[in-house]
């Protein structure tokens, strides 16, 4: 299962949901999530914890 999202939640960062820490806990009870897709932050960036790949997308013109 892929999860998107608008707000990031790992790795941290300011630009973070408010509750990063416990949506990470939750996705990372669940071995069929196999990533979390999001943007907001433009500069992009990536995570790997409890089996899950955190990804951001980088914005773009």
């Amino acid at each position: 299962m892929v999860l998107n999202s608008h707000h990031p939640v790992f790795p941290l960062d300011q630009h973070n949901a408010y509750n990063d820490a416990e949506l990470v806990d939750l996705v990372s009870s669940y071995d069929n999530v196999v990533a979390w897709l999001n943007g907001h932050n433009h500069a992009g960036n990536y995570g790997f914890t409890g089996g899950t790949h955190f990804i951001r997308a980088s914005g773009t013109l």
